[in-house]
C-alpha cells in the first residue's frame, strides 16, 4: 500500500483531495499533517481511516521526522488569502 503524506491535509484543499482520493486512490494510506487542531478534528470525523498529526511545515526537523517512511508527499498547505500571505511572508 502506498503511504501518502499530506501537508495541510485538514484544510479546504486537503479535504477535497481526500474525497477525490477515496474514489481514485483506493490503494493509498494517508497521513494528514496540519497545524490546525479544529481542522484536524473535523477531518478525522469525515475521514476516520487516516492517520492525523498535529504539526507545522515551518518546523523542518519535525516535518522531516513526520514524513519518514512515506512514498509520496503532497503539499496542500497554503494561506487562504493572497493579501494576507503577501503581508505575512514568514507564515
Amino acid at each position: 500500500m502506498r503511504q501518502v503524506f499530506l501537508t495541510g491535509g485538514a484544510g479546504f484543499l486537503g479535504r477535497a483531495f481526500l474525497r477525490w482520493a477515496a474514489e481514485n486512490l483506493p490503494d493509498a494510506s494517508f497521513t494528514v499533517y496540519s497545524r490546525g487542531e479544529e481542522s484536524l478534528k473535523s477531518s478525522r470525523l469525515e475521514f476516520p481511516d487516516h492517520r492525523y498529526l498535529l504539526g507545522d511545515v515551518r518546523d523542518a526537523e519535525e516535518l522531516e521526522a513526520a514524513m519518514a517512511g512515506h512514498d509520496t508527499v503532497i503539499h496542500l498547505a497554503a494561506m487562504k488569502y493572497v493579501g494576507q500571505g503577501e503581508k505575512n511572508v514568514s507564515e
